[in-house]
């Protein structure tokens, strides 16, 4: 059409009515709304993951952090070059907090009392995951699963 005739969003639910345009008389272009469901079948941390489950509604980031961290290649560590949170007593693997206490160290997420906002870092990290961002610049996110 030569301009922007129609919004988008990423966010499940955004087009509230349908939106019909003709690019010619043979042809109409149609933007409608789609009704997006969880399923029962699906994972709900693969349904955030891919746009299906707002992550605005997730209270719980970490079982996601952990499921993504699991399945992908090269590790969440990697993808983002973090440094391993140094306060933490485990000297093992990471932990999906300690993942997202090294992210929000170095996005400087903190809160009043210095502490590292893990919440907010998780939350940033799903949405990368959603769009592509962090995990399409790195090839990462393979599914060995699906």
């Amino acid at each position: 059409f030569g301009k922007k005739i129609v919004s988008s969003s990423s966010t499940p639910g955004h087009t509230k009515h349908i939106q019909t345009y003709f690019l010619s008389r043979q042809l109409c272009m149609c933007d409608a709304p789609g009704i997006v469901c969880p399923r029962l079948d699906i994972p709900r941390e693969l349904q955030v993951i891919f746009g299906t489950f707002r992550i605005a509604q997730v209270r719980e980031p970490y079982s996601i952090i952990r499921y993504a961290a699991d399945r992908c290649w090269p590790p969440l560590d990697a993808v983002y070059a973090l440094d391993r949170f140094r306060d933490e007593a485990d000297e093992g693997e990471w932990s999906p907090w300690s993942l997202c206490a090294a992210f929000a160290i170095k996005k400087s997420f903190k809160s009043k009392g210095g502490k590292p906002e893990t919440h907010r870092a998780a939350l940033m990290m799903l949405k990368d995951m959603m769009l592509g961002q962090k995990v399409r610049d790195a090839k990462a996110f393979t599914h060995k699963t699906l």
